[in-house]
């Protein structure tokens, strides 16, 4: 950790949790491909490749998550799937979400404008953009509201808004 920049963490479990749980699938998918009929090798490696693949953006890739404030603003990271970074004079607000998840994502399947980062209720943080931005990795959908969670959300939203003023 530098001066100039700070990384906060982000809660793994649920990953773990996921990506344990994602293999056991397969597992017994393989087992019963193999056990109950008789598929050829080709296809049941071609299951198992296709499936890996699943399981490294769902349960290994966001392991690499990484959110930082720097100098010059936030930088969100999730696994391989999304990328930004917003500069401080684009951030109209930095808040502490209190609300639980699912009452963020459930109304979100008719609304725009919330782009949800994170995996479960603990250390939900909000960044409000002053206006909407596409964002490619995620099929060019906008929004102005990000949502994250983290381990020390309340250090983020301090240190985000000192840095803001």
């Amino acid at each position: 950790m530098s001066r100039t920049s700070v990384r906060f963490s982000y809660p793994h479990r649920q990953f773990i949790i996921k990506t344990v749980a994602l293999l056991a699938m397969l597992l017994c998918t393989l087992v019963l491909l193999n056990v109950i009929s008789s598929v050829d090798w080709e296809w049941s490696l071609l299951f198992t490749v296709l499936f890996a693949a699943g399981i490294l953006l769902v349960g290994i890739s966001p392991m690499l998550t990484r959110h930082e404030i720097t100098l010059e603003g936030i930088r969100l990271r999730q696994g391989l799937l999304f990328s930004a970074t917003f500069r401080f004079p684009e951030i109209m607000e930095v808040k502490r979400e209190n609300d639980p998840l699912w009452t963020i994502v459930v109304p979100l399947l008719g609304k725009k404008g919330r782009i949800v980062l994170a995996g479960g209720n603990p250390g939900l943080v909000v960044i409000i953009l002053k206006k909407k931005q596409r964002f490619g990795s995620l099929l060019f959908r906008s929004g102005d509201k990000i949502i994250i969670d983290l381990v020390k959300p309340d250090e983020f939203v301090r240190l985000a808004n000192e840095r803001l003023s």
